[in-house]
């Protein structure tokens, strides 16, 4: 149904490839493939806190369908994908989560007093040394790992945000099995990966990807889709109780990735930036364009993004990404792109009104 394939191309388009050592795509290079973690064969690390089957059981505390509608997990994906081509062995092999890590914030909305917490289900075993054995006998492992709408999801609260319970000790003893790691992280936030990312040979930030989810993630990994996705957050290296956000233009060293990164199977190459030098506050727009080449071997998307820079301001941010747009390139090919910006854009409040500062902007 049309709905299944709007599900689909979202998840595509959202998934965020984070780091690639060469390891991906998959396809070609390896025969035997080894799927562990808690977010592998289930349902839960694709359902965002306000979904329907997310509302069903926190709010209303019922039961919900995996198959109405069908949930497709990531092992679900590669089971139906493999056509001989090659094997995938699962183990599940740690939780989700330490004891007691998340709480419910009981304040505010008078519903938390009546909501439990309540730890997601799951029907496989967590053998932990049968997981590793597995993936010591593989060509190369894929660790599904991340939180669950238990752990990040309204009035839920955890303690800090690395990867949640045993994860993390989990994903240090795949990477010393000496195969190439690639981890796959779920949830709605960005997590602290900062003393495991050295050691993975590729990551993709997979949020909440739907009920299409499995299927966005595998054909991503064995190159079927090449990955186009963004980061709409910044990535912190540790857990500072800072507030970290683009537009501010700081802490950059703290950054492990920054807003607005994702990779590509391919290259482009940017040329021809054409601004104007000047502009006067009765113009409507002002035009920016640039042409965008795939320098790679490979058909690619994208994600073409305008940012304003003042050089000296004292109300706007250092930084602001103004506008972005989507552009697919066959190898070779290249196209022009253009934003037309609205001087409104270059406006702040204050003083009960709207001004545009005089200046340079970049």
């Amino acid at each position: 149904p049309e709905y299944r394939k709007t599900s689909y191309d979202l998840a595509c388009q959202s998934i965020v490839l984070l780091k690639n050592n060469n390891v991906l795509p998959l396809s070609g290079k390896y025969r035997k493939i080894a799927l562990v973690g808690p977010n592998a064969n289930t349902y839960w690390c694709m359902l965002g806190d306000y979904t329907y089957q997310s509302m069903q059981a926190f709010w209303w505390g019922g039961k919900i369908d995996p198959d109405s509608p069908k949930i497709v997990s990531v092992y679900d994906a590669f089971k139906h994908k493999a056509n001989g081509r090659f094997t995938v062995d699962y183990e599940r092999g740690c939780d989700w989560s330490a004891k007691n890590e998340t709480s419910i914030i009981r304040e505010g909305d008078p519903r938390t007093e009546r909501l439990n917490m309540m730890l997601m289900e799951s029907s496989d075993s967590t053998n932990w040394q049968a997981a590793i054995n597995v993936a010591s006998e593989s060509d190369v492992i894929i660790a599904a790992l991340g939180e669950n709408p238990t752990l990040c999801g309204e009035a839920r609260q955890r303690k800090g945000i690395c990867l949640p319970g045993d994860q993390e000790q989990f994903l240090k003893e795949l990477i010393a099995t000496g195969k190439p790691v690639v981890l796959v992280m779920f949830g709605g936030r960005p997590q602290v990966i900062d003393e495991v990312e050295a050691g993975c040979s590729a990551i993709l930030q997979a949020w909440y990807p739907g009920e299409e989810g499995g299927n966005a993630v595998v054909d991503i990994l064995l190159g079927n889709v090449n990955p186009s996705g963004k980061l709409c957050v910044s990535y912190p290296k540790t857990e500072d109780k800072e507030l970290y956000c683009y537009n501010n233009g700081e802490f950059q060293e703290r950054i492990a990735y920054p807003f607005g990164f994702g990779l590509s199977y391919t290259s482009f190459e940017y040329s021809d930036i054409k601004v104007p030098s000047t502009a006067q506050t009765t113009d409507d727009l002002i035009e920016v364009s640039c042409k965008v080449k795939n320098t790679g071997k490979c058909a690619g998307t994208e994600v073409v993004q305008l940012y304003l820079s003042p050089t000296s301001s004292e109300f706007l941010k250092p930084i602001q990404l103004k506008g972005f747009a989507r552009v697919n390139l066959n190898p070779g090919q290249s196209k022009i792109i253009s934003f037309k910006v609205s001087l409104q854009q270059m406006a702040y409040y204050a003083n009960n009104g709207w001004t545009i500062a005089g200046g340079q902007y970049t």
